[in-house]
């Protein structure tokens, strides 16, 4: 009896032992020192937040780290920092330079990380996105995509393709200008050359209204001047693409030039066509906006290249796109509709004419004599417009609209 009891009690020891240890998932290491064993993901964070360079793991794969953004040059590791900024700053320094994350050791930065293709040949890499994209315009056939991902941000090729039933007609770089040539024919439709997908079909059953129930999110208090990113961020939460505006808010395309006043009494600045221009987060400082192409570089890169730059079509074309269940972010005035009070200044490729009254919101429905908006401005959801005054109003802001293929 006493021997059976003994060897229960072992049993039974090591039984419970080892359902602790296996219960015990999450391991606190200060750099590679194990520390502590915890059953509860946020209570060994909590732990974990005690000491410096600490990280949790589970099953020895970091799933937290204090220090998550790690500087590397090549291959050769240099630093870890806490936030996002200060390790760009710090990677600026240093030429190949990149910052990833962890967990996941993912690339979230690289001061060289736009690269050019011609025919799957790698032509060239570029510190910014905008020297990448006017690159790129000059080789006809090229593509831009950002080092680690498959799809393009930028293609200068024709990827629009026009059919008559089955027959191809012509091919475009422009999505807009195959609507405009495919209006001429009967039974025609758009196809996209890389993945087959119809855009547009002639004579489409429409039935002339629409409403989506896209989220609301508005701009201030953080973002006064941010009404573009914020569409943005209520288009791709619409679509189930969890992004936050603060995080498109730092990753659209800036153009660096800053604003001055010159000897002759005129200005110089950037132009919102390559990037944000000035200062999206404080209004005692001097900034404006952006327009669709820096936009729609944002949009592809959160949808795997599934943007859709509808600028430059008909009015009716954009609300064909809106009523096959596309919100639609455009760039209209504050005011919508036309206004008088335009500025101009010498812009990095020539004269800049714009309106301090540009403005941006997320088109969400329309019917015979209103449309109806997103304005992340005055935070109204659905907000009914006369529809003849806002369309004037985008026209005159150049016809810019975007969205994305589900």
């Amino acid at each position: 009896m006493k021997r059976i009891s003994l060897w229960l009690f072992f049993l039974i020891m090591f039984g419970y032992a080892s359902s602790t240890s296996a219960a015990s998932i999450y391991q606190v290491y200060q750099n590679d020192k194990w520390l502590k064993n915890f059953e509860e993901k946020m209570e060994a964070i909590v732990y974990a937040k005690r000491w410096s360079h600490s990280s949790v793991r589970l099953e020895q794969q970091w799933i937290w780290n204090n220090y998550p953004y790690q500087i590397y040059q090549n291959e050769k590791w240099l630093k870890e920092i806490e936030r996002y900024s200060e390790a760009i700053d710090f990677a600026k320094k240093w030429e190949n330079a990149s910052v990833r994350k962890m967990p996941g050791d993912a690339w979230v930065w690289d001061n060289y990380p736009f690269e050019v293709y011609l025919d799957n040949q790698l032509l060239d890499t570029f510190h910014q996105l905008i020297e990448a994209v006017a690159f790129s315009k000059k080789k006809l056939g090229s593509m831009v995509k950002r080092k680690g991902d498959s799809f393009t941000l930028y293609e200068n090729q024709a990827q629009y393709q026009v059919y008559q039933n089955e027959n191809l007609l012509r091919q475009f770089t422009s999505l807009s200008a195959a609507v405009t040539y495919a209006k001429k024919w009967d039974y025609s439709r758009i196809i996209r050359k890389k993945d087959q997908k119809v855009l547009w079909q002639y004579r489409d059953t429409l039935k002339g209204f629409t409403l989506h129930h896209a989220p609301l999110i508005k701009q201030n208090p953080e973002l006064p001047r941010g009404c573009e990113v914020t569409s943005v961020a209520m288009l791709l939460n619409e679509g189930g693409v969890p992004v936050h505006k603060l995080e498109l808010a730092e990753q659209v395309v800036k153009d660096p030039a800053p604003f001055k006043r010159l000897k002759n009494g005129r200005a110089s600045w950037g132009d919102p066509n390559r990037g944000f221009l000035g200062n999206m987060y404080d209004l005692s400082k001097p900034g404006l906006g952006v327009y669709h192409e820096p936009l729609s570089f944002l949009i592809h890169s959160h949808t795997k290249g599934n943007g859709l730059d509808l600028t430059g079509m008909e009015f009716k074309d954009v609300l064909y796109f809106l009523e096959k269940g596309h919100p639609i972010v455009t760039i209209i005035t504050s005011r919508f509709r036309p206004v008088h009070d335009w500025v101009s200044w010498e812009g990095p490729r020539g004269l800049v004419r714009t309106t301090y009254r540009e403005h941006a919101v997320l088109l969400v429905g329309y019917d015979h004599k209103y449309v109806y908006v997103n304005d992340p401005l005055s935070g109204q959801k659905n907000r009914k417009l006369d529809r003849s005054s806002f369309e004037q109003g985008w026209i005159q802001m150049g016809r810019q609209a975007l969205t994305y293929m589900r």
